[in-house]
């Protein structure tokens, strides 16, 4: 089973993720304690929301490391979205959504893609970002 964020975990993901600034790119120690309170949340809480619906998954892989995926809404236009956070080597924690309409078509898409969601497809998902990353360190 894939763990899971309550609301009280992604408040401290987020509150984790808000205080990363430029220069904590590539600052290993700073990656690992962002680490520790993930995987802290993540045993701490019962990993599912009020209505018990899984709104976070996380995914391990062999080339990517941690991948956390996220179904929630855009912050500036409100729109449904599926946001991917990953920390690429060489930088810090990178983030990338796939976003869907704001109307019932759009909402009920985003939902059945998160749903659906695996570890291949969170790999591929994240693919542009990464690919993105590579080039500029070219």
């Amino acid at each position: 089973m894939l763990p899971i964020f309550s609301n009280n975990d992604l408040e401290l993901i987020a509150n984790a993720l808000e205080v990363i600034e430029p220069d904590d790119r590539g600052n290993r120690e700073r990656s690992d304690e962002l680490s520790t309170i993930f995987y802290q949340a993540m045993k701490d809480a019962d990993h599912e929301d009020d209505a018990g619906k899984v709104f976070a998954k996380v995914f391990q892989s062999d080339r990517h490391g941690q991948i956390i995926a996220m179904k929630k809404t855009d912050d500036d236009e409100g729109k449904p979205e599926v946001r991917f956070f990953v920390e690429p080597e060489g930088a810090g924690v990178c983030s990338i959504a796939i976003g869907y309409e704001d109307d019932d078509e759009g909402h009920e898409r985003c939902i059945s893609f998160f749903e659906a969601l695996d570890p291949a497809t969170a790999g591929q998902s994240i693919k542009p970002l990464t690919d993105l990353i590579v080039n500029i360190d070219k």
